[in-house]
């Protein structure tokens, strides 16, 4: 897909991609490289369930990527409450997942979905 999205464009492939990522709702490996060209393409709508579904398929414990991924692109979309949402969801995956209580992690996370709060 990649090859041939620089021979024809992103608009050629974006199906393929979406498709890929339907064929392989099982991997999040395949899931978060699809979701990347999807995003930098400006697909934000279609990319966070990508994500979503990229988070339940990866073993424990998950990476908070996907989620602070979502909360950006939320925000890129103007919907605070959806990245207040999936800020809260990284301040729980770091708390239940990785036994990250306290501390700058959590604090920074904290700090951006207060500043959502503050600011909506």
């Amino acid at each position: 897909m990649l090859i041939r999205e620089k021979e024809e464009g992103f608009t050629a492939v974006k199906s393929d991609y979406l498709a890929f990522a339907e064929k392989h709702a099982a991997d999040w490996r395949l899931l978060f490289s699809v979701a990347n060209p999807l995003s930098a393409h400006g697909c934000y709508e279609e990319v966070i369930p990508i994500w979503e579904k990229a988070y339940e398929a990866q073993e424990k414990p998950r990476f908070t990527d996907y989620h602070t991924a979502i909360a950006h692109r939320y925000l890129l979309l103007g919907n605070k409450a959806g990245a207040i949402k999936a800020y809260e969801k990284v301040i729980h995956i770091l708390k239940t997942g990785w036994n990250c209580r306290f501390g700058k992690a959590v604090d920074d996370v904290q700090a951006k979905i207060n500043f959502l709060k503050e600011n909506v």
